[in-house]
């Protein structure tokens, strides 16, 4: 079985933000399957519904408490009151995924998500329950449904007491090498995540273009998610 490989160092605060897991958005979820499944040569597996969202999404191992998510609109779904969430209902990202699934954002743990979401209240929007199945969570979501500063600044996200959701995932042999996000102000990002977020996996990289890099080791050596 995959050990707890963190490498997250725990901040002297009470207060303390951890890498929960990376979202790849698709046009469905069998062109994001085949996506990841190619880029990885790795399978993935089920996860399930979010029927508050209308989205579902597939699901790999990647450490006990770290996981990869591809999701995308439900067809079956009826379209919810709000915008979804991942900016999925934007025309402009899905004519962008339309050409290629994509890396699109990074989504971090806390036991004070309220505190969280106060950080940069702007950007994160308020905390909402969440479910899927019997699972059940809570998330900061922008009312528009976009994704906070495109994506670079991470969505919290607080799951219940209890073994992390990764634990009931088949273990596919992957681990998290590093993960870059680059942003015009990945620095501004840097520092205000810094006094409570400590994982040295986690590197931030001013460029003119917003970009998620992920780097994976898997059975079949180490690949590359963008």
């Amino acid at each position: 079985m995959t050990g707890d490989r963190s490498n997250t160092k725990q901040p002297e605060s009470t207060f303390a933000l951890e890498l929960d897991h990376i979202a790849v958005a698709a046009p469905s979820l069998a062109v994001g399957r085949r996506f990841v499944e190619n880029s990885l040569g790795v399978k993935l597996s089920h996860g399930g519904k979010h029927v508050f969202m209308g989205t579902h999404n597939l699901l790999l191992r990647l450490g006990n408490r770290l996981y990869l998510e591809v999701i995308a609109i439900d067809p079956q779904a009826d379209a919810p009151p709000a915008p979804r969430w991942f900016n999925l209902d934007d025309p402009l990202l899905q004519a962008e995924l339309q050409v290629r699934p994509r890396l699109v954002h990074w989504i971090v743990r806390t036991q004070n998500i309220q505190h969280a979401a106060g950080l940069m209240p702007e950007i994160s929007g308020p905390a909402r329950n969440a479910t899927r199945g019997d699972l059940s969570w809570t998330i900061t979501i922008p009312s528009d449904g976009s994704l906070p500063l495109g994506g670079a600044y991470p969505t919290f996200i607080k799951w219940p007491p209890g073994p992390h959701v990764a634990t009931r995932m088949p273990d596919a042999g992957c681990d998290l090498v590093n993960l870059v996000i680059s942003h015009p102000d990945a620095e501004s990002i840097r520092s205000w995540l810094s006094p409570y977020f400590h994982d040295t996996r986690v590197g931030f990289r001013r460029s003119a273009d917003f970009l998620l890099e992920a780097r994976i080791m898997t059975p079949n050596g180490e690949r590359t998610l963008s």
